[in-house]
C-alpha cells in the first residue's frame, strides 16, 4: 500500500504543478484555437472602406489605393463600412474557416478573397452570403474591395 500511494503521487504531482503542458500531451486535439493568418484588405473600389475587426475591436480606415493589416485572431468578423463582412472562425484539426456574408444592403463594392493554399471566394452587391471555405491554420486572408467596373485593372494588377 505504501508503495502504490508513491506511484500515485508521483504520476499527480506533475499535473498539478503545472496542468495544462502535462494534460496538452494526452489531448488529441490542439488545445488552443487556431488562428488565421495576417488579414490584409486592399481597398481599390473609388471611395473610403471604415474597416472594424470585431471582437478585437480593431477599427481602420482605408482610402483608395491604400492596404492595410490586421493580425489573425481564433475568431474574427472584419466587418466593411458596416455593410458587409470576411468572418472566420478556427475549425478542427488545424484549420479554419472563412465566409463572406452581405450585412446591410448599400454596399456597392465586389469583394475578393484569395487566400494561397485555398479556395478563394467573390462576392458582389446583390449576391447572397458565400459558401464556406477552409484553410491550414496561419494562411493570410487578402482580402481586395473593387467596383465591378474596375475589374479588368484589378487583374492587370495581379499578373
Amino acid at each position: 500500500m505504501k508503495y502504490s500511494m508513491l506511484a500515485v503521487a508521483a504520476l499527480v504531482a506533475p499535473a498539478l504543478g503545472n496542468p495544462v503542458s502535462y494534460w496538452r500531451q494526452f489531448l488529441r486535439r490542439p488545445f488552443y484555437p487556431e488562428d488565421a493568418g495576417t488579414v490584409i484588405v486592399s481597398n481599390y473600389a473609388p471611395f473610403h472602406i471604415e474597416v472594424d475587426e470585431e471582437p478585437q475591436g480593431h477599427q481602420y480606415s482605408v482610402h483608395p489605393g491604400q492596404r492595410v493589416s490586421i493580425p489573425g485572431a481564433p475568431v474574427a468578423d472584419v466587418k466593411l463600412n458596416e455593410q458587409v463582412e470576411v468572418s472566420y472562425v478556427s475549425g478542427d484539426e488545424g484549420t479554419f474557416n472563412y465566409v463572406i456574408n452581405p450585412i446591410g444592403s448599400d454596399f456597392s463594392a465586389c469583394v475578393n478573397v484569395s487566400p494561397k493554399g485555398c479556395g478563394s471566394l467573390n462576392w458582389c452587391p446583390g449576391e447572397p452570403p458565400t459558401h464556406p471555405v477552409t484553410c491550414p491554420a496561419g494562411t493570410e486572408l487578402p482580402i481586395t474591395l473593387y467596383t465591378p467596373n474596375s475589374m479588368r485593372a484589378t487583374h492587370e494588377f495581379f499578373l
